[in-house]
């Protein structure tokens, strides 16, 4: 766990005041607080961004913020499911399914106008 990491994730979830992001900043500061107590390990890591993805998720379901902010939230939530899902995989709990491609489409084949030709690298 990376305290710099989590004063980042607290940074941006101080702005919001629900009572779910309260929670999530208490477990954060309770965490760099106490770093040395913990396990080092990519199973604490998940644990903890688990746990914030939960306290995140309930804060938008809530519905109780306005429009902007919801969008904003889902941002931090979309990063930290994405911390989940690579610690799940990297410890190799995502398990592998008969459903899933071999070969994964790219954004082309979605296009309505296939005439239309993606350029990666250049969207700056």
């Amino acid at each position: 766990m990376n305290c710099l990491t989590l004063q980042h994730i607290a940074s941006r979830l101080e702005k919001f005041d629900t009572e779910d992001t309260q929670e999530a900043l208490m477990l954060i500061s309770d965490v760099i607080q106490s770093i040395d107590s913990y396990q080092r390990g990519m199973q604490t890591e998940h644990a903890l961004f688990d746990t914030l993805y939960s306290f995140v998720n309930r804060a938008i379901e809530s519905n109780k913020l306005p429009t902007a902010h919801r969008i904003e939230l889902k941002s931090i939530e979309a990063e930290l499911v994405g911390r989940v899902a690579m610690l799940r995989f990297s410890l190799g709990w995502m398990v592998n399914s008969d459903k899933q491609p071999t070969k994964y489409p790219t954004l082309d084949s979605f296009k309505i106008k296939p005439e239309i030709k993606l350029n990666p690298g250049n969207y700056l």
